[in-house]
């Protein structure tokens, strides 16, 4: 069932979404955005903007998924 896991298993998946929650972060305002600057337009946006926009929905999955999973009810 959804939020009910033993706490090792739930450690386990806070340590990873926290992983891949900074390296989004790193990766969409920081050096990330060096990859991409100065290219071509990406579905029609400028290539630095789908960069960071695109980053940000991983950032936002990552505290939707941290909710439902994680984060205990009280």
């Amino acid at each position: 069932m959804i939020g009910q896991m033993e706490p090792a298993r739930r450690k386990r998946l806070a340590t990873i979404l926290i992983i891949v929650f900074f390296a989004a972060m790193l990766m969409g305002a920081g050096p990330g955005a060096f990859l991409v600057n100065g290219k071509g337009p990406i579905l029609g946006m400028p290539a630095i903007y789908a960069w960071v926009v695109s980053w940000f929905f991983v950032q936002a999955s990552m505290v939707v998924i941290a909710y439902f999973t994680v984060w205990k009810k009280r």
